[in-house]
């Protein structure tokens, strides 16, 4: 019995979109998540950091997350 796909892979696409954009650690994603979740009062729970670990090799995330160039200002 495959327990671990509990989670749709849109599921696990939005959970790596959510890492890349806040910059988090797994273990920090599932806690961030998971504490959204209660402030919105859904009785939902996250994937866990193992889940999103050994989903996030199978699934393709189809966000392009923004190039990390310096902030400094531009001359003139």
């Amino acid at each position: 019995m495959a327990v671990g796909l509990l989670f749709s892979d849109t599921t696990i696409e939005t959970v790596l979109m959510v890492k890349g954009i806040f910059k988090l650690l797994l273990r920090g994603l599932e806690g961030f998540l998971n504490l959204v979740l209660t402030l919105m009062d859904f009785p939902l729970r996250s994937p866990t950091y193992t889940c999103i670990s050994k989903r996030s090799k199978n699934v393709e995330v189809k966000y392009l997350f923004p190039s990390r160039r310096s902030c400094r200002p531009r001359r003139y």
